[in-house]
């Protein structure tokens, strides 16, 4: 084996949970051992270019947003390791956040400050944000409370215009009984 292992990252910079990501890698080499990294220019769901079909690294550290994505690391032949929550390699091991863990600690948060009404709000399109919602629902349940959630627009192959979702969302959050506290994240 070389020295310095060559890794290959194929995690987009383009948003703020990958860019920590890549931050956490960083860390994790400066503090362990150094790799030869291999950061091609990948944006969110982006195909991997041929040169993953001749590439002959060490290993891969992939945020899998698609098939195609995924069919191209597995034949790769590559170790390779999911940083994605679509799951769609599920052959290759994965990490991902504690969506469990985080939804009980904003739900916990929010009943100690003694709040009688709850809601969430979601993006339906993350298995991520399902997990969180499930998650935040079942503590606030637990609590013998009730949670309301953010209708989401389903069967649509596109989000609708950002300024109806505004709207809406304006709408749900004054028709929700006050004071409400809250959890979720609404991307479009």
């Amino acid at each position: 084996m070389k020295s310095r292992p060559s890794i290959a990252l194929l995690i987009e910079s383009s948003n703020s949970y990958a860019r920590g990501l890549l931050r956490g890698i960083m860390s994790y080499i400066h503090e362990h051992h150094s790799w030869s990294i291999y950061l091609p220019e990948h944006g969110r769901g982006n195909v991997p270019v041929n040169w993953l079909n001749n590439w002959h690294g060490d290993g891969i550290i992939a945020r899998i947003e698609n098939t195609k994505i995924a069919e191209a690391v597995v034949n790769s032949g590559v170790p390779a390791v999911d940083v994605s929550a679509a799951r769609l390699a599920p052959s290759l091991p994965w990490v991902e956040t504690d969506d469990r863990a985080i939804a009980s600690l904003a739900a916990q948060h929010l009943i100690d400050r003694g709040f009688q009404h709850y809601a969430f709000c979601g993006d339906h399109r993350f298995n991520w944000s399902r997990w969180r919602e499930a998650h935040f629902q079942e503590c606030i349940q637990t609590a013998s409370l009730h949670c309301h959630t953010y209708p989401q627009t389903r069967g649509r192959k596109q989000s609708p215009p950002w300024e109806a979702e505004q709207k809406r969302l304006a709408d749900w959050i004054r028709a929700l009984p006050k004071p409400v506290g809250g959890d979720g994240l609404l991307r479009y």
